[in-house]
């Protein structure tokens, strides 16, 4: 499977990186994110990112190291 990106118009989110809903949404913070596909893994931002103090979602799966 091949993939390709086509640049466009984009920016960066205003918010401090300190703001509330910037620490529960990590996945702001690149434009693209490639992960390994893992069925329990299927929300950006966590499962409950309501009840969350941020850290969830793909900011903490892609620290995990897996081959």
């Amino acid at each position: 499977v091949g993939y390709k990106f086509f640049p466009g118009e984009n920016c960066w989110p205003y918010a401090s990186p300190e703001a509330w809903w910037r620490k529960r949404a990590g996945f702001v913070d690149h434009h693209v994110w490639v992960t390994p596909n893992d069925p329990e893994e299927m929300f950006a931002a966590g499962d409950y990112p309501n009840q969350s103090r941020g850290g969830d979602g793909l900011s903490k799966w892609t620290q995990q190291v897996r081959y």
